[in-house]
């Protein structure tokens, strides 16, 4: 494996010039060009681990999700990808898949990589206390965290959010007033942080309106589709149709989704019969037959912040006065409800 002192003797440079010009440190240098050819000539790999010991630096920022089946996720960890691209920074993505101790490993890892910022997404659990204390380590080592969807108590981070019970609230009122009275819910893992926002607007919206539904009405699973299109099924049948739900506020897209193929192989009709709305605004809500109604996270927007608010303080170095930065999804109104 060739060296830098290698490179540095073809190009006829130092090797401290010829470092600096790889590194990306020196690019108005006359020796560029010579330095950039000998490397490719000797299949020069810059050692990174390396650089990062010199530099205390490691120009990766890491992301930990609870999982990347949900194209929610995905469309987020795009957005925080280019965006750090433009500012020379790299990502490094990790899943929890909703396990404490996933998670936890996740951001070990991510220490062991010298990642310089973490962006953790804990929506769907609470963070361990294991892992609040690598945290608060990170903080204290001067590393920005961000929480996304839920602060933690206690650790002075940032934080990125929806105002998800406001939200959902707004979708009930507008399945009032196009004169729903039985709104069911459709939500996921109860015990997620989202999904209890997101059902408290909900029950919220009710109450307002003077409207009692039956507890049942209120579906949870353990977020697969196949279950929730059981449960769904399972409330419609329940009950005979003067009694049933009208319309439905699902947790996320893809709980809309699987109500939707339930609500057809009941042989009803959307939204004549059964109403539908989402929350999220996936790219296969707007191309659904009928196409989903929806509630659009701001996804681009938070994504770009984020990265914005991480790079600043790695480069200021500054992790103190948290900020937190909170968004109102929009109601997109399509064909399903």
């Amino acid at each position: 494996m060739s060296t830098i002192y290698q490179v540095a003797e073809v190009a006829n440079v130092s090797p401290k010039t010829a470092a600096r010009i790889l590194s990306g440190a020196s690019k108005r240098s006359k020796h560029k060009d010579r330095v950039f050819a000998a490397a490719a000539k000797l299949g020069y790999v810059r050692n990174q681990q390396a650089a990062n010991l010199r530099s205390g630096s490691s120009q990766v920022i890491g992301i930990v999700v609870p999982g990347i089946n949900n194209p929610t996720y995905g469309q987020i960890i795009q957005a925080m990808h280019d965006a750090c691209l433009k500012e020379g920074f790299s990502i490094l993505l990790s899943c929890s898949f909703g396990n404490p101790d996933d998670e936890l490993r996740a951001l070990q890892t991510l220490q062991t990589y010298r990642a310089d910022g973490v962006m953790l997404n804990s929506s769907e659990l609470s963070a361990s206390p294991q892992a609040l204390e690598l945290c608060q380590r990170m903080l204290d080592a001067g590393k920005p965290v961000i929480f996304s969807g839920v602060s933690e108590p206690g650790i002075p981070a940032d934080m990125i959010g929806l105002h998800n019970e406001a939200a959902v609230a707004k979708a009930v009122r507008y399945l009032i007033a196009k004169g729903h009275r039985r709104i069911g819910f459709v939500g996921g893992r109860r015990e997620t942080e989202a999904m209890k926002q997101r059902h408290a607007g909900y029950v919220k919206a009710l109450a307002e309106a003077g409207l009692e539904v039956p507890g049942d009405f209120s579906l949870f699973s353990d977020g697969s589709l196949p279950s929730v299109s059981k449960q769904v099924t399972r409330v419609m049948l329940q009950y005979p149709p003067a009694e049933r739900p009208t319309a439905f506020v699902s947790g996320n897209d893809l709980l809309a989704i699987a109500a939707m193929r339930a609500i057809h192989q009941l042989s009803l009709k959307i939204p004549e019969q059964v109403a539908i709305v989402g929350f999220d605004d996936i790219d296969l809500a707007e191309i659904l037959t009928p196409a989903l109604t929806t509630l659009r996270q701001p996804q681009e927007q938070m994504a770009l912040d984020c990265t914005k608010l991480m790079i600043e303080r790695i480069r200021s170095k500054d992790v103190s006065s948290p900020q937190k930065l909170m968004y109102e999804p929009e109601l997109v109104i399509r064909d399903s409800a």
